[in-house]
């Protein structure tokens, strides 16, 4: 039987009769409207050099995250396409050269980590426990590096599509001189993969535990939060109350204060590393046809 990160890595065999409704009430999502956006967004990219040049248009599925992040809205997609191609041509440093082993150690240390079910909306939780973070081990690209290859592979996926991810940040633990040493280009790196640059439906950061300097954090943040992400950025502290409105507790980690196990990395990344091995025999089988 498949795990939760088994299936969480791959696209979905079938479309199910729910996933449908929903995209079509949610995303204005048909049939005939996948494939007239599908041509109408190629036509973009082709009518672009410089875009064409580096974003692939012959794979449908490919094209539909794009489309579905955007409510099949082919103007907004293509500018979506254009800052995500930007991203990349702007950050080489952590999107060139992306590969599951230039990431596995920091996912084994949990940098990122992925809980293991979805929440009530049916998102992806992404945990990232910052007290635990050594930046002279894993530096802030090598982290941002993981993430992005999460993304990619969760991507895949229809069901995160439609849902969408949100992120637990813990910051218990999290020391003065982590506050002090945050640097504000990195702040602003990582926001920017996160808002309008990849065709991920983002629902919320959701950050417990921090302490009293974390206003520091927060003053390099908050210039470069558009005001869609900033409406979904909440702050609890050690204030749970509100935040168990949003997770139930066996989810969230028993060391975090829920009833769920204490997050084991091994499972996702030995999940993920499946996952990568038989998207390598694809494209392989592709070539060689």
């Amino acid at each position: 039987m498949e795990s939760f990160y088994d299936q969480i890595f791959r696209k979905l065999p079938s479309l199910p009769e729910e996933f449908q409704t929903r995209a079509q009430t949610e995303l204005n999502e048909t049939k005939d409207k996948r494939d007239e956006c599908l041509t109408q967004i190629r036509e973009l990219i082709k009518s672009d050099n410089n875009i064409e040049a580096c974003f692939p248009t012959e794979d449908d599925d490919h094209l539909l995250k794009f489309l579905r992040s955007k409510k099949f809205d082919v103007e907004r997609t293509f500018e979506l396409i254009k800052s995500h191609v930007k991203f990349k041509r702007k950050y080489p440093e952590v999107s060139e050269d992306l590969t599951f082993e230039s990431v596995r150690e920091c996912l084994l240390n949990g940098f990122p980590g992925i809980l293991p079910e979805r929440d009530a909306q049916g998102c992806i939780v992404l945990l990232f426990s910052i007290g635990n973070w050594d930046r002279n081990k894993f530096p802030n690209d090598v982290v941002l590096r993981s993430y992005l290859f999460l993304l990619d592979y969760l991507l895949l996926n229809e069901e995160t599509q439609l849902n969408g991810i949100t992120i637990v940040e813990n910051f218990r633990d999290y020391s003065l001189l982590q506050a002090l040493t945050t640097r504000p280009s990195d702040m602003k790196k990582m926001v920017e993969s996160i808002q309008g640059t990849f065709p991920s439906r983002f629902k919320g950061a959701h950050f417990i535990y921090q302490p009293w300097f974390f206003t520091h954090t927060v003053r390099l943040i908050r210039p470069f939060l558009k005001t869609k992400l900033a409406s979904r950025v909440f702050l609890y502290g050690y204030d749970l109350e509100p935040f168990w409105r949003c997770f139930k507790p066996s989810l969230i980690p028993v060391d975090l204060g829920g009833k769920g196990p204490c997050y084991d990395p091994k499972p996702m990344v030995d999940a993920l590393a499946k996952a990568v091995a038989e998207r390598e025999q694809i494209t392989q089988k592709k070539s060689a046809d």
